[in-house]
């Protein structure tokens, strides 16, 4: 790559970042994305993407990020170094990018975008690159400069056009498919599968978790059509769980015990789609003991994901998104707090499935009060409201709605802040946490 002439100062890169197309902040995501035009883009600069170590891709609906972030901790307990790529974020563009849990520091982000700009700001590129490809170009560009042992890289939308399939993956991972960004990915599970198919290679390997019949046929068929190997955790994983309580999951795998501090049942999904892509690692090389797996798990962290930041009151974040994690989360907080009084603060995207949410979220609780997202896509509160059929609260603000929300608690109450994983973003903030 070419040296640098004029380079950014630190506090600067997030508003050159937000200088390029970001479809995060669009209504809808686009239905055509030329994947190959980046490619092209990869091609002048190098192809950092063909000089990675070893990448996992892992598509689906929901649990990636979750999936994402054992497979990180365990892997770095073991001793590795691991690169990570997640999204969307919580507070800062670094999070997207770490190293064995570690942020991307300022400096080293500052150095690979000054590195990319010279070609960031030709005319064309300038036009045509989106954010979430230069972000993906730095994690690749970071990664690699780094000399990381394994990459686990989240895809952002879909799978077959996500700019993190320009990789080779080791293991192609597709955590459980659901209904979500439909208007670009299809109406049904097969057209929703379908895409996120595109992420398996030809005689590669696939791992899926328990999947819905109609995705998992066509991800059957995929694997067939690739000549790919197929593991699903429904057949090769055997988790045994002890208890699932507020302070997490204590479970017996391969006759021995574990606790794993995430909260709910659905991630047991999560973790044993980690567990199945974690052996067939071990099958190709990698070391990862027993004790490796408990202290990786002890010490995994994914914030937003049913996170219970206060007890005085009880308040608990979840960046439930669409119908399906909605689903989940309201059978979780059933089974683990089956006599809290739940005083929910809902919001989301306006491109979200928001009757789809809301009849999940009648289902558990009266009290419902409506806030608005400070974003761009946030959707409106006149359609917040006809999404619901019982009667709801609103407040103009997540700080507005806690206050709401703290005067319709007493010592049994649960305030749940749920919707959008920009809403919990804002309720860290609005909590001081």
């Amino acid at each position: 790559m070419r040296s640098q002439k004029k380079d950014i100062k630190r506090e600067a890169i997030d508003s050159y970042l937000d200088s390029f197309i970001n479809y995060e902040r669009y209504k809808y995501f686009p239905k055509k994305v030329n994947l190959n035009d980046y490619k092209n883009f990869l091609e002048k600069i190098g192809n950092p993407q063909n000089k990675l170590s070893k990448s996992i891709l892992i598509a689906g609906t929901n649990g990636k990020g979750s999936t994402a972030a054992i497979l990180s901790s365990v892997l770095s307990a073991a001793g590795y170094s691991i690169g990570l790529f997640t999204s969307p974020h919580l507070f800062s563009y670094r999070e997207r990018i770490k190293i064995n849990g570690q942020n991307i520091t300022k400096r080293a982000f500052s150095q690979v975008i000054n590195t990319l700009k010279p070609f960031l700001d030709e005319p064309y590129q300038k036009l045509h690159r989106t954010f979430f490809e230069v972000l993906t170009t730095v994690a690749f560009v970071h990664f690699e400069r780094e000399k990381t042992d394994l990459n686990i890289l989240e895809v952002g939308l879909g799978g077959r056009k996500d700019s993190t399939n320009v990789v080779m993956p080791l293991i192609s991972c597709i955590t459980p498919i659901g209904f979500d960004h439909t208007r670009t990915l299809g109406r049904s599970l097969s057209e929703i599968a379908r895409e996120k198919c595109g992420i398996i290679r030809k005689g590669g390997v696939v791992v899926s978790s328990i999947q819905h019949k109609n995705a998992m046929r066509v991800i059957e068929h995929t694997v067939r059509k690739r000549e790919a190997l197929l593991y699903t955790t429904e057949r090769y994983i055997k988790v045994k769980h002890r208890t699932i309580d507020e302070k997490g999951i204590k479970f017996s795998y391969r006759d021995e015990e574990y606790f794993f501090p995430f909260i709910g049942r659905f991630q047991i999904k999560n973790l044993c789609t980690a567990l199945l892509v974690i052996e067939i690692l071990i099958k190709k090389g990698f070391t990862v003991t027993k004790r490796n797996m408990q202290k990786g798990l002890e010490r995994c962290i994914w914030r937003g994901r049913f996170d219970i930041v206060s007890r005085s009151p009880f308040i608990l974040l979840d960046g439930a998104h669409n119908p399906s994690a909605m689903r989940e989360m309201v059978k979780s907080l059933k089974e683990i707090f089956p006599r809290k009084k739940i005083i929910a603060i809902f919001s989301c995207l306006t491109s979200k499935d928001k009757r789809g949410m809301a009849r999940q979220l009648e289902k558990l609780t009266d009290t419902i009060i409506l806030t608005k997202i400070d974003a761009e896509r946030a959707a409106e509160m006149p359609e917040l409201k006809r999404a619901f059929l019982k009667t709801v609260s609103i407040r103009d603000t997540i700080k507005n709605a806690l206050s709401l929300a703290r005067e319709f608690s007493d010592k049994n109450s649960l305030i749940l802040i749920t919707g959008s994983i920009y809403l919990v973003a804002e309720a860290y903030e609005a909590l001081n946490l």
